[in-house]
C-alpha cells in the first residue's frame, strides 16, 4: 500500500509526462486503497505514511473532502499505533485537556488574523500599521518565489503552500486598488507582483492541477482592475 500510495503522490514531480498524467496517478491510488482492509487488520507505521500520502494526493488535485478523510484515516491508524497513557484515556483530566488543546489552536489561529488587512482591531493607527506589515510580507514573499523558480523551479513549489500564493496576489490586488490615481509608478510595480503571482500559480498547476482554478480567479481579477485603470 505505501509503495502505491508513494507513486500516487510522488510520480506528479515526474519529468516524464506519462508518469505524472492522472490517469496513471489516480490508477496508483486505486491500487493502494485495495490494501486498506488488510492494512487495518495488522496496523504498522507504513499504513501511516500510506493514507497521509492518499491524503496529499487527493488534496493535490483539488479534492478536498476526500482528502481530509484520508488524513483522518491516517491520524486514527497512528493512535492504534500510540500506547496512550492511561491519564489521558480516562477521566476528566483527558477530556479538560484536549479541549484545552483546541482552545490554544483556535487562538493561535485567531492570532494569526489579526494583521490581515479588514481584521485589525484597535483603530485606524494599528489598522494603518497591519496594513503595511501585510504589503511589506507580500513583497518579499513575491521575492521568495521568484527565488524559488529560478533555483527549484515551481513544479517542485509545497502543495500546502498554494494558496498562499494566491493570498499574496490578492492582498496586491488590494494595494492597486486603493492606490492614488496619481501613483502609476506604484501602481505598475504592484500589477507586475500580481503577475508573477499568477505565473507561480501557473508553475505549480504542472503538478498540483488545482492551483489552476486559483490562477484563473486571479486572472480575472487582475484583468478586471486592468481594464478599469
Amino acid at each position: 500500500m505505501l509503495h502505491c500510495a508513494l507513486l500516487a503522490y510522488g510520480s506528479a514531480f515526474s519529468d516524464n509526462p506519462e508518469l505524472r498524467s492522472p490517469a496513471l496517478r489516480a490508477e496508483f491510488a486505486r491500487y493502494a486503497k485495495q490494501w486498506l482492509d488488510y492494512e487495518f487488520e495488522r496496523p504498522v507505521m507504513g499504513l501511516v505514511r500510506a493514507l497521509a500520502l492518499l491524503a496529499e494526493y487527493h488534496c493535490g488535485i483539488g479534492e478536498w473532502g476526500t482528502g481530509y478523510m484520508y488524513m483522518g484515516m491516517s491520524i486514527r491508524a497512528t493512535q492504534l499505533l500510540i500506547q496512550i497513557d492511561n491519564e489521558l484515556r480516562i477521566g476528566s483530566t483527558a477530556s479538560s485537556g484536549l479541549v484545552e488543546r483546541d482552545w490554544h489552536f483556535c487562538k493561535g489561529s485567531s492570532d494569526s488574523r489579526k494583521n490581515t488587512p479588514g481584521q485589525a482591531g484597535g483603530g485606524s493607527s494599528m489598522q494603518d500599521r497591519s496594513i503595511k506589515m501585510v504589503n511589506r510580507a507580500t513583497r518579499k514573499i513575491v521575492h521568495l518565489l521568484q527565488m524559488f523558480e529560478e533555483q527549484h523551479s515551481m513544479m517542485f513549489f509545497p502543495r500546502n503552500m498554494i494558496h498562499v500564493i494566491y493570498e499574496c496576489g490578492i492582498v496586491l490586488l488590494k494595494d492597486a486598488i486603493t492606490a492614488p490615481l496619481a501613483a502609476t509608478k506604484k501602481r505598475a510595480i504592484v500589477l507586475e507582483a500580481v503577475s508573477a503571482c499568477l505565473r507561480a500559480l501557473r508553475g505549480t498547476s504542472k503538478t498540483w492541477p488545482w492551483a489552476d482554478r486559483l490562477a484563473n480567479q486571479l486572472e480575472g481579477n487582475l484583468n478586471e482592475i486592468k481594464a478599469n485603470k
